[in-house]
């Protein structure tokens, strides 16, 4: 929903976090600003919207940008290629936006940001792309990589990547799905609610619901964070999760009283639903290896009421003294299933980056092979869509270790999205929720 209430600031709010996403992670810097302004429910939401589609947008968005901009675009100041980005989604993609709002908005962003010359700059790009909004030029059809890259705002080496894997009518509807606003799932919490009650108070809230044939966990809800879901999150009655992210779990299939190590845990949302899933009966190592990020986990872990969860800091290396039933492995990826959900990753990641990611996973996943018992359970799983990340690494990984086995995941998780190898694999144009991986690994 468009606030009409306070939009410069919301409007300020996300032209810091757009500058700043270059360099560090949008949403921590989203929350952090949204933090620290004061703005209403509806202005922060006016803001996240801004930054996650024009983020979605950047590529058709300077595709325009590029034709009115006198100069070098690619060299032009970064706060002002992004009140313009700004601008011109608004213009484009908002309805409810008066165009004069966009236009004078974005002017005084640049006067206060970037000077007196920047801003007569943006009034003359934006007033001219009002006058031609209607009949903006398509990209080039004969050059099918680049109209499918232009006009779904994909990075060219990924469409080239996927169109090798995929073909260009599926890799096409991939990306098209991927530019869809994310469905929001709320996980709710057996401890403190059952099924039919959290129904019912959902929908006395008057929020819509769908349930998910995949998980009976999940809940669809069609509406934003207003203020009922967001005091039953408060209350501890649910989490905010996709189905995919609740599929490694139900992989992992956690039996009560058992020792089981989280090993990359941050926010949290796994070993609490594992938690939740042994009716807090177990013990289970939350770790990671940053601090700041472990605090996250500990406040879902407070939030939900949960006792059995032990937070840890570390990278595995202190528990090599420790043995553990099972282990969820939701290693660090290169994030490209998500696209939807974190529109950033894709102008931000490339080829030398996953395949540094791909050594990285082994690392891990070496480390947690030695912190299993005899006929103990690794579940790794990641977000991404790319086979050096996901079978490619299992693949190796069992060619080098044959003392473990992959057990097909038919037997703990709805069919529908296991692939022929008996592995997990979601994607978001033919599964509707977020491309992830997850394989289950039995050490024999």
């Amino acid at each position: 929903m468009i606030s009409d209430g306070n939009p410069s600031s919301a409007r300020d709010v996300a032209l810091s976090v757009l500058s700043g996403s270059e360099r560090g992670h949008t949403d921590e810097l989203l929350s952090a600003e949204l933090d620290s302004a004061s703005l209403s429910v509806k202005d922060r939401q006016f803001a996240t919207e801004l930054v996650q589609g024009t983020l979605r947008w950047r590529g058709l968005l300077d595709f325009h940008l590029r034709r009115w901009f006198q100069g070098d675009y690619r060299r032009a100041d970064l706060y002002l290629k992004n009140v313009l980005r700004l601008g011109l989604y608004q213009l484009l993609y908002l309805d409810r936006v008066p165009d004069h709002a966009a236009v004078d908005s974005s002017v005084e962003l640049a006067k206060q940001r970037v000077g007196l010359k920047a801003a007569r700059l943006v009034n003359a790009i934006l007033r001219r792309a009002v006058r031609e909004k209607d009949s903006l030029p398509e990209p080039d059809s004969r050059n099918r990589l680049d109209w499918v890259s232009i006009s779904t705002s994909h990075p060219q080496w990924l469409v080239r990547r996927w169109v090798s894997r995929f073909g260009w009518q599926e890799t096409e509807a991939l990306c098209r799905c991927n530019n869809a606003v994310p469905d929001l799932w709320l996980r709710w919490n057996p401890l403190k609610t059952d099924r039919q009650s959290f129904l019912a108070i959902l929908k006395e809230s008057g929020t819509e619901v769908e349930e998910s044939d995949i998980s009976p966990r999940h809940v669809l809800i069609r509406d934003n964070l207003d203020d009922p879901i967001l005091r039953l999150l408060q209350d501890g009655l649910c989490t905010v999760q996709d189905v995919s992210a609740g599929l490694p779990v139900a992989l992992l299939d956690p039996q009560p009283g058992e020792i089981i190590l989280d090993f990359c845990s941050a926010p949290g949302g796994k070993a609490t639903q594992i938690a939740e899933t042994l009716a807090d009966n177990g013990v289970i190592v939350a770790q990671d290896v940053s601090g700041d990020r472990v605090t996250k986990v500990v406040e879902n872990v407070i939030r939900l009421g949960l006792t059995s969860i032990r937070c840890v800091v570390g990278n595995g290396l202190g528990l090599r003294n420790h043995t553990f039933d099972r282990i969820l492995l939701d290693v660090p990826c290169s994030g490209l299933g998500v696209l939807g959900r974190r529109p950033d990753i894709r102008w931000k990641r490339n080829l030398s980056e996953i395949r540094f990611l791909a050594t990285v996973q082994r690392s891990i996943l070496e480390t947690a092979a030695n912190l299993v018992k005899t006929d103990g359970v690794i579940v790794y799983s990641t977000c991404t869509t790319e086979p050096e990340e996901n079978w490619e690494q299992i693949d190796q990984f069992l060619l080098d270790h044959p003392q473990w086995r992959r057990d097909n995941a038919e037997h703990w998780v709805n069919p529908s999205v296991v692939n022929p190898r008996g592995e997990i694999e979601t994607y978001p144009h033919i599964h509707h929720m977020v491309g992830s991986y997850a394989v289950r690994l039995v050490r024999n």
